[in-house]
């Protein structure tokens, strides 16, 4: 990946020798596809990493929320409130 990637960071754009691959997805780990990885210097990788999980808690509150949403609706207006 390193090499395809022209030994440069493809965010930053700058060369370094703490080059390193960032998964994308997970979806195919042991088995990835060149899509799934991107070559980052390490300042870069650590900062995508902080954004992974930094997505994640978002999606979970979503989740959460949409859960005490449901909850409450069916509470208030029944099991099959969402098809009124």
């Amino acid at each position: 990946m390193k090499k395809h990637a022209n030994y440069l960071c493809a965010h930053c754009k700058q060369s370094s020798t703490t080059l390193e691959v960032h998964h994308l997805t997970y979806e195919r780990f042991g088995r990835e596809w060149m899509s799934d990885l991107v070559v980052l210097c390490k300042p870069c990788h650590d900062s995508a990493d902080r954004k992974r999980v930094e997505k994640r808690e978002v999606i979970g509150r979503e989740r959460a929320y949409d859960k005490a949403k449901d909850t409450y609706m069916t509470k208030k207006y029944g099991e099959q409130y969402y098809l009124t």
